[in-house]
């Protein structure tokens, strides 16, 4: 019984015959190669229901109207599909051709056992060798991520520019600032500005760092989601510096398994006489540390985040699956390189000047300020004051810093210019081997309710405060315009406008726990407000002004603080320690909410 099949050229159907089951036939008009079913029924079964189905949907023919008009009726012409019925196989089968039993792709290569199209055995039409493989493989295949991980971040660092420049402007401008109060420490004498000093330097050192975690995370967040483009992402300072310290935490907390090891090597291969391999060894071992880090970022983002910090269960998952995560390690050296390299050319070429004009600078302050030095009448005098009397000053060439900064800064700036790209790189890993990360989703839901308004139905006034900085800003510029010198002056308004933050924070926590931001204006009524949220009274408030008691009474309702908006003792005991930073996390963490008063 011929087999209907439709030329994939010309779309035509041709009638071959019985006989031609399982070849390969050309077509008389295009010449096209055409795979003639083999089964018995493949053909006909198809056929046969398609005619079943239109005869259902054709309409009933109407009756003959006379029996003269079917005698002058015409008759149909022969169909043409019979072309091949006739025709000799032997000179029409394509003789030599091997055609896909599952897609009916034709293979060239007559020597392979898999079709490069589909993967399918070409012998038997099922799974062929690269397909049992990666059947047998538990999870997505490493191979997906090499091959598309770049296309991805570079189209994901399109999408995004707007990040890009947030984290250069950021990065660099913090970093500018933090070196610029370290060089103003070295102009100061007494030990309250220098302290003063160092601990702003210290809060703009760590926001780097902190928007670094905060947008890596909020990216592999996004990465997890797979959407292309982030939402909106606002830059916060406080958020950012807090950060930091948690950066710098995982940083000396999560390797210090591979600290041991790093060491031990360096110590074993310097014993035995190699100590560049043992050096190496120590690196390769702390590398190892952080291939980990997106395994870190992907729990960090989970409402549960213990898992973070256990090296074991993370090294568990390298092991399984290690070549993505060197993958992901490797283009993250390369894309940092030129910024390694400028701070290692800083280190090795500028690294001597540095510390010398740093020195000559810190020592020229000390000899300045030993000239105007009177010995006190009471208490013993300072000693640096009186070796140094009547010395010269060195010789001081600030010029030298100049290069090394630039280079320094142009290395921050290209770190920040290429970290979207490599957090998108480990937000994708993150994104394909989910299911092999032991992930935990889930967690209690609580529900909280913002308060908008103050006891006084006022809404945030926040805002003044930075008004009050931006004023204080101002003076110490027109003192520097005015007074002189200009530098340290408008260093030095710059480093004491900082101080304003904190009242900021205070003033934020007031008002999440519904009373007058207002108040941190004036310390007394802080005093007492801060006694209210940690339910105490009004009187023990006002003992936070007392010299010595007010460290008992400051650690007790810090402590109490905190778990009024839900933290854990350690935040308030940290909360005491670090105020005037801990006080800008608190006001600024959106999920911070005020528990109730006990009954």
């Amino acid at each position: 019984m011929p087999i209907k099949v439709r030329c994939p050229g010309c779309k035509k159907v041709l009638n071959a015959p019985d006989k031609a089951r399982g070849k390969v036939l050309k077509c008389p008009k295009c010449e096209t190669r055409i795979k003639v079913p083999s089964g018995s029924g493949e053909g006909s079964s198809g056929q046969s229901r398609e005619r079943s189905s239109s005869q259902k949907q054709r309409p009933q023919k109407q009756k003959r109207r006379s029996s003269s008009k079917s005698s002058t009726k015409r008759k149909r012409p022969q169909s043409t599909g019979n072309i091949l019925a006739n025709l000799d196989l032997s000179r029409i089968e394509a003789k030599g051709v091997r055609i896909c039993p599952r897609c009916h792709a034709e293979v060239e290569d007559q020597e392979l056992f898999d079709c490069e199209e589909c993967g399918a055995d070409l012998e038997t039409g099922g799974l062929g060798v690269l397909e049992r493989k990666r059947k047998s493989i538990k999870g997505a295949d490493p191979k997906l991520y090499y091959k598309g991980t770049i296309k991805d971040a570079w189209q994901f660092y399109k999408s995004n520019k707007k990040l890009t420049v947030i984290t250069c402007v950021s990065l660099t401008l913090t970093t500018t600032i933090q070196c610029a109060l370290l060089y103003l420490v070295l102009l100061c004498v007494g030990f309250p500005p220098k302290l003063i000093i160092t601990i702003t330097a210290f809060v703009c050192g760590m926001v780097p760092y902190g928007w670094i975690w905060v947008l890596s995370l909020q990216i592999i967040n996004n990465s997890l989601s797979n959407k292309k483009k982030m939402h909106k992402v606002n830059f916060d300072f406080f958020l950012s510096s807090s950060m930091g310290l948690k950066f710098w935490l995982w940083i000396i907390v999560f390797p210090i398994p591979f600290y041991f090891i790093s060491l031990g090597l360096y110590i074993w291969f310097n014993y035995v006489g190699y100590p560049v391999i043992g050096m190496s060894m120590g690196f390769l071992a702390l590398a190892m540390a952080f291939m980990l880090a997106p395994i870190t970022g992907a729990h960090l983002t989970m409402p549960v985040t213990f898992r973070a910090w256990l090296v074991n269960n993370q090294l568990k998952i390298f092991f399984k699956k290690p070549g993505p995560l060197i993958y992901w390690f490797a283009v993250l050296l390369m894309t940092t390189l030129p910024a390694l390299a400028g701070f290692a050319y800083v280190g090795i070429v500028h690294g001597k000047e540095v510390k010398e004009t740093l020195y000559n600078t810190y020592e020229n302050t000390l000899i300045a300020a030993a000239e105007t030095y009177k010995k006190p009448k009471l208490g013993e005098p300072d000693k640096r004051m009186i070796e140094r009397i009547g010395k010269e000053a060195l010789p001081l060439d600030s010029s030298k810093l100049i290069i090394p900064a630039v280079v320094s800064l142009s290395s921050v700036f290209w770190i920040a210019l290429v970290a979207v790209f490599n957090m998108r790189t480990a937000g994708r890993y993150v994104s394909m081997f989910q299911k092999e990360l032991d992930l935990i989703t889930m967690t209690k839901d609580v529900v909280y309710v913002r308060q908008e308004v103050d006891e006084f139905g006022n809404k945030s006034q926040v805002k003044n405060v930075y008004m009050l900085m931006l004023v204080h800003v101002l003076a110490f510029s027109a003192l520097a315009i005015l007074k002189g010198p200009f530098v340290v002056y408008l260093l030095l308004g710059l480093s004491t406008s900082l101080l304003w933050f904190p009242v900021a924070g205070l003033w934020k926590v007031f008002e999440k726990a519904g009373l007058s931001g207002q108040a941190a204006l004036f310390p007394p009524l802080a005093a007492i407000y801060w006694a209210r949220i940690a339910e105490e009274s009004d009187a023990k408030g006002l003992l936070l002004l007392v010299p010595v008691v007010n460290i008992y009474f400051g650690f007790k309702m810090c402590i109490a603080v905190a778990e009024r908006f839900y933290k854990p003792k350690g935040y308030g005991v940290a909360l005491a320690i670090l105020f005037p930073v801990m006080i800008c996390v608190l006001g600024s963490d959106e999920s911070a909410r005020l528990k109730k008063k006990k009954e």
